[in-house]
C-alpha cells in the first residue's frame, strides 16, 4: 500500500499499525509535487521522529536534506492516519424540503442531509457526493427514493400524487375582429378574433373558433359590448353601432354578413348594398369588393335590372335585335328582355351602346320602366355610381 503527502507539506499517511521511528526505514519516490512513501524496497531515507513536536526529518544515506543542496534537512509536518478507519453505514439526517410531487416531477434534493457512520463510531454528516434513484416521479402514491454514497444505501419516502388535469385558467382577447362598426340590426361578425387561452399548467395557446359570442344581433345603438365565452371562461370586446338606412329594411339584408372589404357599417349606402346583396341583384366585383365609387355600363345596369324577376331574362338570350350588341355577347340576354319588356329603346339608330357609362337619371328611367311607373325623375345627369344604383334598387324594389 502506498500512502501520500504533499512535496512542501502538510501530511504524509502512513500505514495502519506503523508507527515511524528512529530505527524504521522508508522508500521514498517523487512524482511531480507528490512523495510516495513506501516500506517495500530497500532504504535510501532514515526517518527521525520528533514526537514532541510532530516534525519528520527526512535524510538521504548521505545525510543530505531532500531538495537541498550543500548538506541539511528539510522538515514535513506530519499527520499519522488510521487506514483501517472504514464506513459502516449512512442514515438520513435530515430530509429534502419538498417531499410532496406529482406526476412527471423531478426530484429535489436541496436540504437532504446524510449522517455517516464509520467502524471506530465516529460520524460526519454528509451534504453532496450522493446519488438518489428514482429522480422522476411516475407512479403515485408513497414512492421510496434510494440514496447511496460509498456503497452505502438508506432510503426514505416521498408522496407523489396524481397529476391534475389541465384546465383553462382564462381567456383573453388577442386580436379584435376585422369588424367593429356595424348598423342596427346587423349580425356580429367575429372573422379575424383571435382569443389567448391560458392553462392551469402555465401553458396557453391562441385559437380562432370554438368559442362563442353574444350578443349576436346587434340592436342597441353606440357602443355596445360583446361577451366572449370559452370553456367556462369569459372576456369582452366592445363595437360600435350606427343607426341604419331605411328602418324598414328587409331582416334577412340586417342579419347578413358583410362579404364587402370596401363596405362599412358606417356607410350612408350600407344598407342598399346588404338588400342589393342579399337579392341577388348586384353582387360585387373582384377579390370580395363592391367598388361603390365606380361607375355601372349601360350593359351592367340593364343585367341587374332584368334580375329582379329572377332568371327570365336568360331565356332571351341571343334574341337581341341591336345592331351592336352580339348575340353571343353576355349581356344579350338581359338586353333583350329590357327591349321586349320596354325597358330600353337604346339610344337611337337601333344602338344600344353597352359599354358607355350609364347616368343616374337614365338608371331610374330603366328602373320606373320595369314597374311601369309614371316617368318623373330627379333629373341627375351625372353617371350613376355602383352606389347610386344600390339606393335607387333599395327604394324602387
Amino acid at each position: 500500500m502506498a500512502n501520500y503527502g504533499n512535496a512542501k507539506g502538510t501530511e504524509v499517511g502512513f500505514i495502519a499499525g506503523t508507527t515511524p521511528n528512529m530505527a524504521q526505514q522508508w522508500r521514498i519516490q517523487t512524482i511531480g509535487s507528490l512523495y510516495i512513501l513506501s516500506p517495500e524496497c530497500a532504504p535510501t531515507l532514515v526517518l527521525d521522529l520528533n514526537p514532541t513536536v510532530n516534525m519528520l526529518r527526512l535524510w538521504n544515506a548521505n545525510g543530505d536534506g531532500i531538495g537541498l543542496s550543500g548538506g541539511g534537512c528539510q522538515l514535513f509536518r506530519i499527520t499519522i492516519v488510521d487506514f483501517s478507519k472504514t464506513l459502516s453505514s449512512i442514515s438520513i439526517a435530515s430530509l429534502p424540503l419538498r417531499t410532496s410531487y406529482v406526476q412527471g416531477e423531478s426530484l429535489i434534493t436541496k436540504g437532504l442531509a446524510l449522517t455517516a457512520i464509520y467502524s471506530d463510531n465516529s460520524t460526519e454528516v454528509v451534504l453532496n457526493g450522493f446519488t438518489c434513484s428514482p429522480t422522476m416521479f411516475r407512479n403515485v402514491g408513497t414512492q421510496t427514493v434510494t440514496v447511496e454514497y460509498e456503497s452505502m444505501i438508506t432510503t426514505f419516502t416521498v408522496t407523489v400524487n396524481e397529476k391534475p388535469p389541465v384546465t383553462v385558467s382564462s381567456i383573453s382577447i388577442a386580436s379584435l375582429p376585422s369588424k367593429t362598426r356595424y348598423v342596427e340590426g346587423e349580425a356580429l361578425n367575429t372573422n379575424g378574433l383571435t382569443l389567448t387561452i391560458k392553462y392551469s399548467d402555465n401553458s396557453s395557446s391562441a385559437i380562432t373558433n370554438g368559442f362563442s359570442c353574444s350578443p349576436v344581433i346587434l340592436n342597441n345603438l353606440g357602443t355596445q359590448t360583446i361577451t366572449v365565452t370559452y370553456m367556462g371562461k369569459t372576456t369582452e370586446f366592445t363595437v360600435t353601432v350606427n343607426p341604419g338606412v331605411g328602418t324598414d329594411m328587409p331582416q334577412d339584408a340586417k342579419t347578413a354578413l358583410n362579404p364587402f372589404s370596401d363596405i362599412y357599417a358606417t356607410d350612408p349606402y350600407y344598407s342598399a348594398v346588404m338588400f342589393v346583396y342579399t337579392r341577388g341583384l348586384m353582387i360585387g366585383m373582384d377579390n370580395g369588393r363592391f367598388a361603390p365609387n365606380e361607375t355601372l355600363t349601360r350593359e351592367q345596369a340593364i343585367t341587374i335590372i332584368a334580375r329582379i324577376n329572377g332568371d327570365d331574362y336568360l331565356e332571351y338570350a341571343g334574341q337581341t335585335s341591336f345592331d351592336d350588341v352580339d348575340v353571343n355577347r353576355w349581356s344579350s340576354g338581359a338586353i333583350a328582355w329590357a327591349q321586349a319588356m320596354g325597358v330600353t329603346y337604346g339610344v337611337g339608330n337601333n344602338k344600344f351602346d353597352p359599354l358607355s357609362t350609364v347616368t343616374y337619371v337614365q338608371f331610374e328611367v330603366m328602373l320606373m320602366r320595369h314597374y311601369r311607373l309614371q316617368e318623373q325623375w330627379i333629373g341627375i345627369s351625372s353617371p350613376c355610381t355602383r352606389a347610386n344604383a344600390a339606393e335607387l334598387l333599395y327604394s324602387y324594389v
